[in-house]
């Protein structure tokens, strides 16, 4: 067993610790993911990562955050804090903020929808997430129903999907209920506690609404908004409400440091748990047994130890439980409730019949006979009722009451009955038996009647106590009494059988208890054994081969013990009184394969004890059980909880000495029996017995606490999903279909004729050939048959790269006709002329632009260096000849002035036009580079002008004027050819605009040349 057992003895069921988590910062937030035991603290300092109470990983945060919130939908953490909320991802690293106009409140995780609602003053707002949750942006706000000064510090969100899932929101001593998907409020619950509301939780399964509120009241409200009870426990202000993790059942926390668990069928508190520090929330999900609570300083996580299981569901509350003991008929459990009686097979929890009983009946004892199918039920007024158990529901066949003798008070039914070892003792005395036996096993006639049917079934008597004090033996078919003796004197209390040893036991309010031998087939039935007085009256009784069982409730001496007789010897063995029940003793059984006790008491525990009245076990429950039965061979125990049946294994409280006895023993294979068919006499039942009859299943399915979307949101998500599904198949084909063409496997359905394909390549050509010769008047065209492919329409079309077949590329395409004046060329050209292929791409990828080499940058630099020398020498010799120049031109200013006035100007010659024997063709040369020496050479040209100027001969002063005519002068001398063939040309006319030969020839053969 992996129960936890305190001294190796008590088995405890409910909340227990499983680990702690201690932490020096203070905790602001706490996530828990119970499937995985991974806890998320969110401290002063930063996040903290445990698993299965181990750390994992520790990270730091920039931004002080008051909640963390996890989208498990998107996978990203949110921290949120006064004004801003920040995406993180896994390693707590930030991808996203945003920031809020308002103060943040409050803010929680919309499981459903996957989006964040926060509260700030006036107003919720609900964020989404954007751009596959990479952008937190606020979507929409709500304010309907609020104003400016309305705080919502706890807001709750029903486990609903769609537009009908509402939110509650605590505000000031009410609640307001809102629509988020239509954005209004429905309901405002004014002042519906006496202090502000600090925690709301709606229990979806019932309907109902649970708030908390500061001075510790927990006020649970119907769907119509009324108030249905209070639990009064908690003594400081409710941090936290969830369902439990099983059943109809709450778990809240407050800040005076417990946690309560509170059933909503009982009405009642059910577990209080005391913690060391104020709890400042907890986390709890339906159907996983662990949860997880917080203080300050403190993380604990809590596992929830379930030791029964529901086994039948019977839906009504349970008084208490009988079972049957006889070999040769399946175990059966008898359920008694207030105004019916249940036959349920323990295998499976099938309600095999029910006996309705008048309203606001008592039932004080039942005796059920398994071979006949006969139920007897005594109420609290002393009437006996027989039915009749093989219909459903059973048949009242009889009903007395003793008159005489006194009211009933108790019955119990006396079967005796034979064991394998006596059968086949009486087979042996019994010759004639045995035969017709083996003729019955081998027959291949299969005969209805067993030969020992009357020794299996045994004898079985019906015995009574009176008010009087007297002993009945009852027919059961007349309700007369065969045989009665004066046994006590007041009335008989309880009876029990010993069949092994023939005797009953019998207990009076005198507290006297007799022992009697039985003798079944004799007059007189009943003969006393023995009898002894004791201290007060045994509440309940049971019966080993050997022992006697008795329980005592003496409230007021505040003992409830358990006390063993010895059959043998008469000895009594009376157990540690600190073994026994704190409460009344309610339930009582023998499990004799092992010779055990077992008790249970409204202290809400059951105990197992020894022959010995030796205490072996406890078992701590959470409630106190109405009932307590074996319900199998193994030792299995069937309990009474509330309106439910529940068994509780053998292996979770046997200890391990018990367990190796019951391997040594065999059990014969159990079978399951079905519910009888309902029979016609159900028509004749009153509407209140119908609905009696009906097993009211109130347990608590995991799937009633989700909501489901209404069918007009269904339909229309499926429409959605179809057009969706539809498109992408669309697309799919699509696809497929392009790669089909792609490799010539898709060809055209439809044949076209050789005709029409002739008069569509003709029309193609003309409007080919117009848009590259717009202006051209050739009339070209083609010849019906000519060298060229055939025409491949229709066929198969494959990859290419380039179209080698209708446009040539530009290198080869040489036509015989002109192209377009303004260049056109086709698309498809184009496109193939600047496709690029992969080996492009590739090439295009790996290029890397051409890297020089030191020596190369170092004579680069060489370079430069001299370019900018010669440069910087260039300037130097410009300014130089500029002052030559001005210098030239002064002296020759002023020898100009100090001449006389020259003559007139004679005639204009005659222009001679010299024609070249050849044709005169330009010669351009190419640019030489600058050399030092061109410098030297034109400074050398300058200075010889200027001696030139001076060395030759001057003119002489001209006569004085006479009236004498003077000789006319000489005519210019003529340039020479290889000068005068330039005359004419831009450059020579730019640099001579007067050409003169002594100029002319000096300049050009020393400084041109």
């Amino acid at each position: 067993s992996d129960s936890v057992m305190d001294g190796d003895r008590t088995i405890r069921h409910g909340i227990l610790i499983d680990y702690e988590i201690q932490v020096q910062e203070t905790v602001q937030s706490v996530l828990y993911e119970p499937q995985s035991d991974k806890v998320a603290l969110l401290h002063s300092e930063g996040c903290c990562l445990y698993q299965e109470s181990c750390l994992k990983d520790n990270f730091f945060l920039d931004s002080n955050f008051n909640n963390l919130l996890f989208a498990e939908q998107h996978g990203v953490y949110v921290g949120v804090s006064s004004h801003h909320l920040t995406l993180m991802n896994a390693n707590f690293n930030i991808i996203y903020e945003a920031k809020s106009d308002t103060e943040i409140l409050s803010s929680t995780f919309n499981h459903c929808s996957g989006h964040v609602i926060t509260s700030s003053p006036g107003k919720l707002t609900v964020w989404m997430f954007r751009q596959g949750a990479k952008v937190i942006t606020p979507s929409y706000t709500v304010d309907d129903g609020l104003s400016p000064s309305d705080e919502i510090h706890n807001l709750h969100l029903e486990d609903v999907p769609g537009r009908a899932q509402r939110s509650f929101a605590g505000v000031g001593c009410g609640i307001k209920i809102f629509l988020l998907e239509e954005g209004k409020m429905i309901m405002d619950l004014k002042n519906i506690h006496m202090h502000p509301i600090t925690v709301t939780h709606f229990f979806r399964p019932l309907g109902f609404l649970i708030t908390g509120a500061k001075d510790g009241a927990i006020k649970v409200w119907n769907n119509l908004w009324q108030l249905q009870w209070t639990f009064i426990g908690h003594c400081g202000p409710v941090t936290a409400i969830s369902s439990f993790c099983y059943g109809p059942m709450i778990v809240s926390s407050s800040l005076d440091a417990t946690i309560r668990v509170w059933n909503l069928h009982m009405q009642d508190q059910i577990e209080v748990i005391q913690h060391a520090f104020p709890i400042q929330a907890l986390h709890c999900k339906p159907g996983n047994y662990s949860f997880l609570s917080y203080s300050k300083k403190m993380v604990t996580v809590w596992k929830v130890r379930k030791l029964y299981s529901q086994t039948a569901i019977i839906g009504h509350k349970i008084e208490f439980l009988t079972r049957t003991n006889h070999p040769m008929v399946p175990l059966r459990v008898v359920v008694i409730s207030r105004n019916s009686v249940r036959i349920v097979s323990p295998i499976g929890g099938n309600v095999i019949t029910t006996a309705l009983l008048p309203l606001e009946t008592d039932v004080t004892s039942v005796a059920y006979l398994p071979c006949e199918e006969k139920l007897f039920v005594l109420e609290k007024s002393g009437i006996l009722t027989l039915f009749n158990c093989k219909d459903n529901p059973c048949c009242k066949e009889l009903q007395t009451t003793q008159s005489e003798l006194g009211i009933i008070t108790s019955v119990a039914v006396y079967e005796l009955f034979m064991d394998e070892e006596d059968i086949e003792d009486m087979l042996e005395e019994d010759r004639w038996l045995a035969v017709a036996v083996q003729a019955q096993k081998y027959s291949h006639v299969k005969s209805k009647e067993d030969p020992l049917s009357k020794e299996k079934q045994g004898t079985s008597l019906l015995l009574a106590g009176t008010k009087k004090g007297y002993l009945l033996v009852l027919d059961y078919k007349s309700g007369g009494a065969n045989f009665s003796v004066k046994a006590h004197n007041d009335a008989v209390s309880l009876i029990a059988c010993n069949p092994n040893k023939d005797q009953v036991i019998s207990t009076s309010t005198d507290n006297v208890v007799q022992i009697w031998r039985l003798y079944p087939h004799s007059k007189e039935v009943l003969s006393l054994i023995m009898s002894f007085c004791a201290a007060s009256t045994p509440c309940l009784m049971t019966t080993t081969q050997e022992r006697l069982c008795i329980a005592w409730n003496k409230p007021e001496l505040a003992t409830y013990s358990i006390d063993v007789y010895s059959f043998c010897d008469f000895a009594c063995f009376t157990g540690d009184p600190e073994s026994n029940h704190d409460d009344c003793i309610t339930c009582l059984d023998v499990y004799r394969k092992l010779r055990l006790f077992v008790s249970a008491s409204d202290d809400k525990t059951i105990r197992l004890w020894t022959q010995d009245n030796q205490l072996l076990r406890i078992i701590q429950l959470d409630y106190a059980v109405q009932g307590l039965v074996f319900c199998s061979l193994q030792g299995d125990l069937m309990i009474g909880l509330h309106n439910h049946l529940h068994v509780i294994s053998h292996a979770l409280y046997f200890s391990e000495s018990l367990m190796n006895q019951l391997i040594t023993m065999q059990f014969p294979d159990s079978c399951e029996e079905s519910q009888k068919d309902i029979s016609a006499k159900v028509s004749c039942l009153t509407p209140e017995d119908l609905q009696r009859l009906e097993l009211v299943d109130d347990t608590i399915q995991q799937g009633s606490y989700h909501g489901a979307l209404s069918q007009e949101e269904i339909n229309s998500l499926e429409k959605a999903a179809t057009e969706k599904a539809h498109a992408i198949f669309l697309l799919q084909k699509q696809k497929e279909e392009l790669l089909n063409i792609r490799e010539g496997l898709l060809t055209s359905s439809k044949k076209h004729s050789v005709s029409m394909r002739a008069k569509d390549r003709e029309q193609t050509w003309q409007n080919l050939f117009q848009i590259l010769h717009p202006k051209s008047d050739l009339n070209i065209s083609i010849p019906e048959e000519d060298d060229c492919t055939s025409d491949n329409y229709g066929a198969p079309l494959k990859h290419s790269r380039r179209s080698s077949n209708f446009f040539p590329l530009l290198a080869s395409f040489n036509p015989p006709y002109p192209i377009a004046p303004d260049g056109f060329l086709p698309n498809s050209r184009m496109l193939a002329e600047f496709r690029k292929t992969e080996e492009d791409w590739k090439l295009a990828e790996e290029w890397e632009p051409p890297k020089l080499t030191l020596k190369q940058l170092q004579s680069l630099e060489n370079q430069e260096e001299e370019e900018q020398e010669d440069e910087e020498n260039s300037e130097r010799d410009s300014e130089l000849l500029t002052r030559l120049h001005d210098a030239l031109y002064a002296a020759h200013s002023s020898e100009s002035s100090s001449t006389p006035t020259p003559p007139p100007s004679p005639p204009e010659p005659v222009v001679r036009h010299i024609t070249p024997h050849k044709k005169i063709e330009k010669l351009v040369a190419p640019k030489a580079a600058p050399k030092p020496m061109s410098v030297f050479i034109s400074f050398v040209a300058i200075v010889c002008i200027i001696i030139f100027s001076f060395l030759s001969p001057k003119e002489k002063t001209p006569p004085p004027f006479s009236k004498s005519p003077s000789p006319p002068p000489p005519p210019p001398t003529p340039l020479p050819e290889y000068i005068a063939q330039f005359i004419g040309e831009t450059w020579f006319d730019k640099l001579f605009p007067n050409p003169d030969s002594k100029v002319c020839i000096f300049t050009i053969c020393n400084v041109y040349f």
